[in-house]
């Protein structure tokens, strides 16, 4: 037990400074950017498990037809040689000459399995195309056709954050598997990985006046409007992701801009969501508990605003409210015992 892991920890040290020099070299190699072609400046080749097999017997029958100088076996040698290179070459045109373009916005939870975005451009067909980043879900294309192809590389994260994805490795076995052809593009992809939410009781009683004199300062009533079919209330500015039902056409059509008619139920309190005020003992917990509450009010459709610290998010509602406040959530830094 202990010669193992000796041996784990001697040959992970040894193995981080050639990563450390292997990825210097590579960034200046292949820079970063959201567009790559594959050329013979980025596409690595070298022969597989079954190739260096190859070229073992390819030399035994060497050693055999010079020994006995067999005419038949050289001629059978040779042949086996330009085989080998033929499928070499063919092997490297399977990946050369392909555009690619990647959608480098990237959300989602922690824990979840994402989808890189990725957008194959080629003029002829292409075969068995291994597509992994970190060397995790390698996701197989096993025929690409002509034209443009949209493909998905699976992405996880375990924790929240923002994150500069690491290298996508491409690779192929293509053409008799005697050789592997591959390439570590930088394709400038950006996660943005919101808490995983925490379910929890009593929601209601986390959602707060806002107290201090700042916040009413900043647009705040002392009351909010509960959307419901009851009358008519009042006109407001439009916002991204609602429905279409409630907009004011007759408004619109008079050129006084995009306003959506709001019905009241009741007066109520607003709503203001507080990161220090969720129950949960570390932060981490904590986020995740009020991304839980976001999902919650974001539901059912209610106004609310998001306390984070000293950043305040307005009052508001929709998607575009919704990625603000999950995006500042992702962006606060849990300590490193957390995080470990």
């Amino acid at each position: 037990m202990f010669y193992s892991s000796v041996k784990f920890r001697l040959k992970h040290a040894l193995k981080l400074p050639f990563q450390h020099i292997f990825a210097k070299w590579l960034a200046k190699r292949i820079p970063a950017n959201n567009q790559q072609q594959l050329t013979s400046k980025n596409i690595f080749i070298f022969p597989s498990l079954f190739g260096f097999a190859f070229l073992a017997f390819i030399l035994l029958l060497f050693l055999l037809g010079t020994n006995y100088q067999n005419n038949i076996v050289l001629l059978l040698c040779y042949l086996l040689v330009s085989f080998f290179i033929t499928a070499m070459l063919h092997s490297f045109f399977n990946l050369s000459g392909i555009r690619l373009q990647a959608d480098t916005h990237v959300t989602g939870f922690a824990e979840q399995n994402l989808h890189l975005a990725l957008t194959i451009t080629t003029g002829k067909p292409r075969f068995n195309y291994q597509l992994a980043v970190k060397e995790q879900n390698t996701v197989v294309y096993n025929a690409i056709e002509a034209g443009k192809t949209k493909l998905t590389i699976p992405y996880c994260q375990p924790k929240q954050g923002v994150y500069s994805v690491e290298r996508v490795k491409i690779s192929s076995y293509y053409g008799f598997g005697l050789f592997v052809t591959w390439t570590h593009l930088d394709l400038a992809y950006q996660a943005v990985i919101y808490p995983k939410p925490l379910p929890f009781d009593n929601l209601k009683a986390l959602a707060v006046m806002p107290q201090n004199s700042a916040a009413n300062n900043s647009g705040y009533q002392n009351q909010m409007i509960l959307r419901g079919n009851d009358d008519f209330f009042e006109l407001r500015a439009y916002q991204k992701g609602e429905s279409y039902n409630h907009v004011a056409w007759k408004q619109l059509a008079k050129g006084q801009g995009w306003l959506t008619k709001t019905y009241g139920e009741q007066q109520n309190q607003q709503r203001q969501l507080q990161l220090l005020q969720m129950p949960a003992t570390t932060l981490e917990q904590k986020c995740q508990q009020l991304c839980f509450l976001i999902l919650e009010y974001h539901q059912l459709g209610d106004e609310f605003s998001v306390q984070i610290f000293d950043n305040l998010i307005p009052l508001g509602h929709g998607e575009q409210h919704l990625e603000q406040c999950l995006t500042a959530l992702a962006k606060v830094k849990l300590p490193q015992h957390e995080v470990a």
